[in-house]
C-alpha cells in the first residue's frame, strides 16, 4: 500500500501548529511546609522528625508523590518518601518522616504523577546531628547502645563523652555511613544514681549529645497496646525491702491497677510486678513511671505506646423507657472475669465481666430517663471509663428513593435528633453529607447526588454531632456512572461519538471534563454536541445524568499508538473512565476476486479508516490501455461499518455503468490504482482476465465428441477386417467355424461399442445445449447450469471407458 501527500511546507507547518493537543501542565506549587504541628520550621530537623507539605496544581484525584533530593525510587539516601491523593480543586497535602541524611542542606520536590510535572521547595531542609541511647535509663557497668545521624559522610567520630569526659566505645573509632549514621556501644560509669549528658563529635565538627539517666532501670515484656493490656514490669536497682503497690504506678500520670498485689524488692534491688495499662487519654507513647514506697524512693520508667481507647457500644443507640438494647465493650481489662459497671447517666448499674480479650457483651434495660443520657462502662480500680450517648425517644431515618442509579439525587430524612446539633452522613464508611442542620423540631433533611458507585446495596449511616448517635438505613445502588465511545478503538485523527450515563441529576454545575492519557501522555478533549461543548443537559431530550458528544483524536503523527484511558468527571465530581486504543489507521483497496471471467462484474473490496470523498480508481488493460475510470465515490457512497469506511459494489461504476467484462475483454493481468481526489495514490494491484468459464467447458466437451467420432470409425474399420478374414477362411472349415463364430462376436461387440459411441455422441451433444443455453441466459453459470454439465460430461466420460474397455477385448 502507498501513501503520498502532496502539500508544501508552510501548509503541512501550520496544519501541526493548529492540531497541536492541549497537554494540560498544571503548575505543581508547593505552597507551604511544616512541622507536625503546622508551624513553620525554624533552624534544623533531625532524624525521624514529621515535615507536612502542602501545595496545588496537581490533577484532581491524582497520585502526589514527594521526593527527598532526587525524583526517583528511594535507593537508602535520596528518592520516594510518600504519596497523596489529590483533592478535587487540585489542593494536596502529603507528610513524611525525615529519613537517614547526612548532615546539611537537602531538599524536598513533588510531582503530579499523571502528567510529570514537578516542583522544589526552593528553600532547603537542614538536617542536624542527633544522638540516642538504647536504653535510656540504666545502672552502672550495663552496655548501652549509642547510635548517632545527622553527622557527616563516612565521617570518623573524633570523641564520646559521658558527664563531658571521654570514654571507651566499641568500634574504638566509630565511622558513619554515606547517610551520616553510626553506631557503637559503652559500658555505663561508675557514677552516682542521676541524669548526664552523652555528647558525640565527628570530624567535620558536627555535635550532638542526649541524656542518659544512672539509676533504676525498668524493663516491660509488652510495648504497645491498647488500654486493658497486662504488662509485666522488671525493676532493677531499687532499695532491697522496699515495696511496690497500687498508688506509685502510673502510666501518663494516671494510677495503674496492679493485678500481682504489693511486691517487696528483693535483696539484690530487683522486682516483678503484673500491671494494667489504664486509659490514657489518648494513642500516643506515653511514659510508665514506678517508685518504691519506702527506702530512698528510687524510681523508674519505661515507655509503652497505647494503641487503642476503651470503646463501648450501643444498640441500638436510642429507644423508649423500658426497652432493652445491646451493650458492647473493647479494651478492657484484658483478665478474665474482671467487673465492668454499666449504668445510664450513674442509674440502675449493672456489673459485667471481661473476656481475656478485655471485651463484654451484655443486655441492658432503659430505666426512667430522658433527654440524651451518657451509658458509662467503668473499671475504676483499672482506671479504665467509657461512655456512649444515648437518646430516650425514637429516631427515625428514611431515604428516598432507595434504590437508584449513581447519580441520582436523593433525599435523606429524620426525625427525634437534638436541635442544638447537626449531623454527619456517611455512605459505606465514607463521609457523604457534611454537617446536616436540625431543625427546631428535630428534624433533618437533604438532599445530594448519590456518587460514582459499583451497583450493590450500602450503609448509610446519620451520626449526630456531640453525641455520636448513629442511625442506619439501606442504599441500593443499581447502576454506576459510566461511558461508551463508537468506535472502541480508533486511529490517530478519527472523530469518535462519546456517551456518559448516570451523571449528576440537575447539578448545580453541569460542567464536563473529558481527559485521554497513559503514562506519558495526557490530553484534555474538546467534546462537543451540534457544535456546542458538551456540558449536561445541554440537550433537552437528554434524560437526566445523560451526555452525547464528539471529539476528535490528534493527527497519527501527534498520538502514539497504543492502550489509554478516557476519564470523565462532572461539575459534583461524578466522575467514570474507560480504556481507548489508538490503533493504526487503515487505507486498503483489493479486488473482489483475484481472478474475474467474461461476462463477471470487476468490483473491489474497499476499506479506508476515513471516508475518501472524490477518489476513484483507475483500470487498465494487459496491453497498458485506460480501458475503465470508475465515478468518484462522494460522500454518499461511503458506509461506516465499525472503524472502517466502506464503498458498496453498488457504488463501484464507471459511466454509470457496472464494470462488466465482455466478449471483446483482453484476456491477461489486469492493473489498477486507487487515488485519492487530490491525484494522490492510495494503493494499487492487478487482477486476471480469463476467459467465461461456459465456453472453456463447451469447447472441452465438444473436443471429446470429436474424439468419440474417431473412435467409433476405428472400430467399424476393426468389425470389417474381422469379415474380410472371415471369407478367406472358408476354404478350411473348422479354421472357419472358429473364425465365423469370434466374428460373430466381434459384430455384436462391434454393435455394442457403436450404440454406446452413439450415446456418447447425444451426451456431448446435449451437454454443449445445455452449456450454449446457460450461457445464454445469464452473465455467468449458476450452480444448477455448473451440475447440468456436469452430468453430461461425466455420462461422456463413462461411455469412453466402455469404448475402451470393449477396444481392449476385440483385441484380446
Amino acid at each position: 500500500m502507498n501513501s503520498k501527500k502532496a502539500i508544501t511546507l508552510l501548509v503541512l507547518t501550520t496544519l501541526i501548529l493548529s492540531l497541536t493537543p492541549i497537554i494540560i501542565t498544571n503548575a505543581m506549587d508547593i505552597e507551604f511546609v511544616y512541622d507536625e504541628n503546622y508551624g513553620t520550621i525554624i533552624g534544623s530537623v533531625f532524624y525521624g522528625d514529621i515535615i507536612i507539605v502542602m501545595g496545588t496544581g496537581a490533577t484532581p484525584g491524582r497520585n502526589v508523590n514527594v521526593y527527598w533530593d532526587a525524583i526517583d525510587d528511594w535507593d537508602g539516601e535520596s528518592g520516594l518518601l510518600n504519596s497523596t491523593r489529590a483533592a478535587g480543586n487540585g489542593a494536596w497535602e502529603v507528610w513524611f518522616r525525615v529519613p537517614e541524611a547526612v548532615n546539611g542542606d537537602h531538599y524536598i520536590s513533588v510531582e503530579n504523577v499523571r502528567n510529570g510535572v514537578t516542583d522544589t521547595w526552593t528553600t532547603p531542609i537542614d538536617v542536624g546531628a542527633s544522638l540516642r541511647v538504647s536504653p535510656r535509663t540504666g545502672l552502672p557497668n550495663d552496655v548501652v547502645t549509642i547510635t548517632g545521624r545527622g553527622f557527616g559522610d563516612e565521617a570518623d567520630i573524633t570523641s564520646i563523652n559521658f558527664n563531658t569526659v571521654e570514654i571507651s566505645t566499641s568500634p574504638g573509632i566509630p565511622t558513619t555511613n554515606g547517610v551520616g549514621t553510626f553506631t557503637a556501644t559503652f559500658s555505663v560509669p561508675n557514677l552516682a544514681y542521676g541524669t548526664y549528658a552523652v555528647d558525640a563529635e565527628d570530624e567535620d565538627t558536627n555535635f550532638a549529645e542526649v541524656n542518659f539517666n544512672i539509676g533504676a532501670a525498668l524493663t516491660l515484656n509488652k510495648v504497645a497496646g491498647p488500654s486493658g493490656t497486662v504488662v509485666r514490669a522488671n525493676g532493677r536497682g531499687f532499695t532491697p525491702g522496699a515495696f511496690i503497690h497500687n498508688g506509685t504506678i502510673e502510666y501518663n500520670m494516671i494510677d495503674c491497677g496492679v493485678v500481682s498485689g504489693v511486691v517487696r524488692v528483693r535483696t539484690n534491688g530487683q522486682f516483678t510486678i503484673d500491671i494494667v495499662i489504664p486509659d490514657a487519654g489518648d494513642t500516643d507513647d506515653f511514659e510508665l513511671y514506678i517508685q518504691e514506697v519506702n527506702g530512698a524512693l528510687i524510681d523508674a520508667s519505661a515507655d509503652f505506646e497505647q494503641t487503642g481507647r476503651p470503646v463501648v457500644e450501643l444498640s441500638p443507640e436510642y429507644g423508649p423507657v423500658g426497652s432493652t438494647i445491646t451493650v458492647r465493650g473493647y479494651n478492657f481489662t484484658q483478665i478474665n472475669g474482671a467487673t465492668v459497671v454499666l449504668s445510664l447517666d450513674g442509674s440502675s448499674p449493672k456489673s459485667v465481666t471481661t473476656n481475656t480479650a478485655g471485651e463484654f457483651t451484655t443486655t441492658y434495660r432503659i430505666p426512667g430517663a430522658s433527654g440524651t443520657p451518657n451509658m458509662v462502662a467503668a473499671q475504676a480500680d483499672y482506671g479504665i471509663t467509657a461512655a456512649h450517648a444515648f437518646r430516650v425517644g425514637f429516631i427515625t431515618v428514611v431515604m428516598f428513593p432507595d434504590e437508584v442509579a449513581a447519580g441520582a439525587r436523593v433525599t435523606v430524612s429524620g426525625s427525634g435528633f437534638d436541635p442544638a446539633r447537626t449531623c454527619n452522613i456517611t455512605l459505606n464508611g465514607d463521609l457523604w453529607i457534611d454537617d446536616v442542620a436540625v431543625g427546631a423540631n428535630g428534624v433533618i433533611t437533604t438532599t445530594e447526588h448519590v456518587p460514582s458507585m459499583e451497583a450493590g446495596t450500602y450503609t448509610v449511616v446519620v451520626t449526630e454531632s456531640v453525641s455520636g448517635i448513629s442511625v442506619s438505613v439501606q442504599l441500593t445502588i443499581t447502576e454506576n456512572t459510566y461511558v461508551e465511545t463508537n468506535p472502541l478503538v480508533a486511529p490517530g485523527g478519527y472523530t469518535v461519538n462519546i456517551m456518559g450515563y448516570n451523571f449528576a441529576e440537575l447539578p448545580g454545575s453541569n460542567d464536563l471534563t473529558f481527559v485521554l492519557y497513559n503514562e506519558t501522555y495526557e490530553l484534555t478533549l474538546d467534546v462537543t454536541h451540534n457544535g456546542n461543548t458538551v456540558v449536561l443537559g445541554l440537550d433537552d431530550d437528554w434524560d437526566d445524568g445523560f451526555f452525547r458528544g464528539r471529539f476528535t483524536l490528534p493527527p497519527e503523527d501527534e498520538i502514539d499508538i497504543g492502550t489509554y484511558m478516557i476519564n470523565v468527571t462532572d461539575g459534583e465530581g461524578l466522575f467514570a473512565q474507560m480504556v481507548f486504543n489508538v490503533v493504526d489507521k487503515t487505507v486498503e483497496l483489493q479486488p473482489r476476486k483475484s481472478v474475474f471471467r467474461i461476462g463477471e462484474t470487476v468490483a473491489f473490496n474497499v476499506e479506508s479508516s476515513f471516508a475518501q470523498p472524490d477518489s476513484y480508481i483507475s483500470i487498465w488493460d494487459p496491453a497498458g490501455n485506460l480501458y475503465w475510470q470508475t465515478d468518484v465515490f462522494d460522500e454518499d457512497a461511503w458506509v461506516q461499518v465499525g472503524t472502517i469506511q466502506r464503498v458498496p459494489y453498488f457504488e463501484q461504476v464507471a459511466g454509470g455503468n457496472p464494470m462488466t467484462l465482455l466478449e471483446d475483454a483482453p484476456l491477461g493481468t489486469w492493473e489498477w490504482t486507487w487515488y485519492a481526489a487530490d491525484d494522490d495514490e492510495l494503493d494499487s494491484g492487478t487482477f486476471t482476465v480469463e476467459e467465461a468459464a461456459e465456453n472453456v467447458l463447451a469447447n472441452r466437451v465438444e473436443d471429446l465428441a470429436n474424439q468419440l467420432t474417431d473412435l467409433s470409425a476405428d472400430i467399424e474399420g476393426i468389425s470389417g477386417e474381422f469379415s474380410d478374414i472371415q471369407s478367406n477362411l472358408n476354404e478350411v472349415r473348422s479354421v472357419a467355424q472358429q473364425a465365423v463364430s469370434a466374428a460373430q462376436q466381434a459384430e455384436q461387440a462391434i454393435q455394442t461399442v457403436a450404440q454406446t459411441a452413439n450415446q456418447a455422441n447425444q451426451a456431448a451433444s446435449d451437454a454443449k445445449q445445455a452449456a450454449e443455453a446457460a450461457r445464454d441466459a445469464a452473465n455467468s453459470l449458476t450452480t444448477l447450469v455448473y451440475g447440468a454439465i456436469g452430468a453430461a460430461l461425466v455420462a461422456a466420460l463413462a461411455a469412453i471407458v466402455s469404448l475402451m474397455q470393449i477396444s481392449r477385448r476385440i483385441a484380446g
